[in-house]
């Protein structure tokens, strides 16, 4: 059995004091230390450990917070890199830019095929009827698909800085076989080529899926 006996104002300024000129940031703890002596009763030379606090046999006590590592989550890490990215593809200009919404719309496309004819096997139950209720289902799909797209950010933005200089020569030949005066020309056909592909699997399917068995 021990008692703790309450510090003073001044023994708890010291500690309190280092702590805040010792941060690097108001939001990161690294490491607190606070000194504090309890009145011990009973064996003088026994040694009293709990939960963190250890006290030694001359009464000093020593307890200690500790941040953990696992404060610093991947999604600064992540945001950061994502950030990095968008600037070297921004710094590419056109090619990768386009080469980028290539990748997303490959994604997209496969993901919501499986995701959208595979829905009613995994949630179980008879498939909606109706267009309507089939665009809704569709559009929650879509939803989950958009939330997965996160997934592989990082990869498709690294991919799309990879297959950049391809995209450039893909431009070049469509500027050259459709006569077009500059390679944005060719990159709006692209986008808008991207754009029908996507729509018209989106469209499609749900219409497909809508018809009577």
């Amino acid at each position: 059995m021990f008692t703790l006996g309450v510090p003073s104002t001044r023994a708890l300024a010291t500690p309190a004091a280092n702590f805040f000129s010792n941060a690097r940031s108001p939001c990161s703890v690294r490491r607190m230390t606070v000194i504090i002596r309890p009145t011990v009763t009973g064996n003088p030379r026994r040694r009293v450990s709990a939960n963190g606090a250890s006290f030694h046999p001359n009464g000093v006590g020593k307890v200690e917070f500790k941040s953990s590592n696992s404060s610093r989550a991947s999604s600064p890490g992540f945001v950061k890199r994502a950030l990095d990215l968008q600037s070297k593809i921004r710094a590419l200009g056109v090619p990768a830019v386009i080469s980028y919404g290539l990748l997303n719309t490959l994604y997209y496309v496969i993901a919501f095929l499986v995701a959208y004819w595979s829905y009613t096997t995994v949630a179980g139950g008879a498939p909606p009827q109706g267009l309507r209720a089939q665009y809704g289902q569709a559009l929650l799909v879509l939803s989950v698909v958009w939330a997965g797209s996160q997934v592989t950010k990082l990869l498709r933005m690294s991919a799309a800085l990879a297959l950049s200089p391809a995209c450039a020569r893909l431009l070049r030949k469509v500027q050259s076989a459709l006569r077009l005066k500059s390679q944005g020309q060719a990159a709006a056909i692209v986008t808008a080529l991207c754009f029908m592909l996507a729509l018209t699997v989106f469209s499609a399917s749900v219409v497909i899926k809508s018809l009577p068995v």
